[in-house]
């Protein structure tokens, strides 16, 4: 049988609703415990940070955490289910004349190189201009990763350089999008 079926509200025999249809076409599924629980977080950094060397960036407060996967005290998202993970890292960096600073991230504390990438993946930032240099870097990206993966954001600087957090300026969100 083929043809259209026409509902508004689709509920289990005692009477809970698991699917409504509004008269846009707006889908909402209410009692998926999933959906309600996907695990997100967003964090920045809540002090100016000086480095002239490899540094784990220091993200140490949350505005989301569902799921309780980020940990403030290592600055490092575990995954908790195998999954493709939207990552999206802003670094406001400031370098002096010469000096330059990569963005990245690490996994088990070993450089990201993607999904069938084969090399590290980073944000770039160089000063050749003379004086002091501020840009933001950003890093988004789909991380493939597996269950307790430890995701953290690292920059490398030559010279001196600094990441700054300011008014939030260096920041890092990352969901799931789907599992594999």
């Amino acid at each position: 049988m083929t043809g259209i079926i026409k509902v508004d509200t689709i509920q289990n025999n005692g009477g809970t609703t698991g699917l409504t249809i509004d008269s846009s076409g707006r889908v909402s599924m209410p009692q998926i415990p999933m959906l309600q629980a996907v695990p997100m977080f967003q964090i920045h950094a809540s002090g100016n940070q000086y480095v002239s060397d490899n540094h784990t960036i220091q993200f140490d407060t949350e505005e989301i955490d569902v799921g309780g996967n980020f940990n403030t005290s290592n600055y490092t998202f575990t995954a908790p289910i195998n999954g493709y993970y939207r990552m999206h890292a802003h670094v406001y960096v400031r370098t002096i004349s010469g000096t330059d600073a990569m963005v990245q991230y690490k996994v088990n504390g070993s450089d990201y190189n993607g999904i069938n990438i084969g090399s590290s993946i980073y944000g770039y930032s160089y000063n050749n201009a003379g004086g002091e240099n501020h840009t933001s870097v950003d890093v988004p990206l789909i991380m493939k990763l597996t269950a307790n993966d430890a995701v953290t954001v690292y920059i490398t600087t030559a010279g001196t350089g600094a990441y700054y957090e300011g008014a939030r300026e260096t920041w890092w969100f990352g969901h799931l999008i789907g599992t594999y």
